[in-house]
């Protein structure tokens, strides 16, 4: 247990933690932060908005290392709640100079735990450029926790640009994951026209899924995906189900000429079942949608729950490309398993509304196995058998018992 103030502080000119300022208040706000108990914090700060301005940057100026002490003492769980009343404390505290000098202090300090809290209070002050040279030196701090806060810090530190493309190369180039990952997280928005940098978080599994999340503000900013489609790829290798999201956002941005590009992309994920789900999403970019059909194929689809996903898309797509799609039908219906070909039913009654003539191609189910013919005979049952007459007649005729029973039973529903 700490029991008195970390070095670094007892020298801090204007910085007091003994002294009292005498205020009328039926409140002791001196002793509330002194006790270090989380839970009056709320009623401190309601406290401090009583006080005129003069008071209060007084107070928190008294106050403010009795927090750090404070912090460094905590459990990690308090620590969020200490921060937050440190945050709000410099909010109270007018002079820039005492601001600025202030985390220059925390940021010097041995513990880690307190040059890792530095960064995050950048925010309050008005010229942050004095502390461009003390940020650059925690982004190589040998404590990987204090490099990521300085990182993640950078969305609110107004320095100049090449000061923030310096610390972000810093980052994208640390060994620690962590590191990486802040980096990956806040560069969209520090400086999303580092496209080098930006692609090396992609292709690295330590940042690429972190980074996928950032795509739209490249993507967006760049006017296209072919700056980032071989990195892309790589990601989405890494990672698929945030590939899958990250292409979505994507395609919204994609050029004419850049299509092929997703399809190519689109293809590592036909087993992601997360991005096949959202495909009319996917589909919706696509004047051409026979472009999309190599996604809908089902050959090296080992998941039955994964080919009924492809089934409903196909579903979506038969007003599109209907002879297309009626060739899928019959792969439907003459799958191994039932639920598979089950399915089909709703694709057949989806085909013959749009153009009668694929009764064609269903009647082609009854040179296929048993089990397609019991599909005609389901769809005869439900569309009606009056356009079925040729066959529904070879059914009734059927060597197969099953399937025999089946057409008779749907027909005399």
């Amino acid at each position: 247990m700490i029991t008195s103030l970390p070095r670094d502080f007892k020298s801090f000119p204007n910085l007091k933690c003994n002294s009292m300022i005498s205020i009328s208040t039926d409140f002791d706000v001196s002793a509330a932060i002194k006790s270090n108990d989380v839970s009056l914090y709320p009623q401190i700060l309601a406290e401090f908005k009583k006080f005129n301005d003069s008071d209060s940057a007084k107070l928190a100026d008294d106050f403010i290392a009795q927090l750090f002490k404070s912090f460094v003492a905590a459990p990690v769980k308090n620590q969020k709640s200490i921060t937050s009343m440190i945050e709000s404390l410099m909010s109270f505290i007018k002079d820039d100079e005492k601001k600025i000098q202030l985390i220059m202090k925390v940021s010097a300090n041995s513990d880690c735990r307190l040059r890792a809290l530095a960064p995050s209070l950048i925010k309050f002050v008005d010229n942050p450029q004095r502390l461009r040279n003390c940020f650059f030196s925690l982004t190589l701090d040998r404590v990987s926790s204090v490099r990521k806060s300085t990182v993640l810090s950078l969305v609110d530190a107004k320095f100049d640009i090449r000061s923030l493309e310096a610390m972000l190369r810093n980052a994208v180039n640390d060994r620690d994951a962590s590191v990486k990952n802040a980096a990956a997280e806040v560069i969209g928005d520090v400086a999303p026209h580092l496209i080098k940098e930006y692609c090396l978080l992609l292709e690295n599994k330590l940042s690429s899924q972190v980074a996928l999340k950032s795509i739209e503000k490249f993507v967006n900013s760049h006017n296209g995906i072919k700056l980032f489609y071989k990195s892309m790829a790589t990601a989405i290798n890494n990672f698929p189900i945030e590939g899958g999201e990250a292409l979505l956002i994507a395609s919204k941005y994609a050029q004419k000429d850049e299509l092929d590009l997703l399809i190519i992309l689109a293809e590592q994920l036909t087993t992601c079942e997360s991005f096949m789900l959202k495909f009319n999403q996917f589909a919706e970019v696509f004047e051409d949608k026979s472009k999309l059909l190599s996604l809908l194929s089902i050959k090296n689809i080992n998941s039955w729950r994964q080919r009924v996903v492809i089934l409903r898309n196909c579903v979506e797509l038969a007003k599109f490309l209907p002879d297309q799609i009626a060739e899928k039908a019959i792969e439907f219906s003459c799958d191994d398993v039932a639920v598979v070909r089950t399915s089909s039913i709703v694709l057949w009654q989806k085909l013959i509304s749009i153009d009668e003539k694929y009764i064609n191609d269903l009647e082609k189910l009854l040179d296929e196995s048993w089990q397609a013919r019991i599909i005609a005979a389901k769809v005869i049952g439900i569309i009606g058998i009056d356009k079925f007459q040729s066959i529904s007649e070879k059914l009734r005729n059927d060597e197969v018992e099953n399937v025999r029973k089946c057409i008779e039973e749907h027909i005399n529903l």
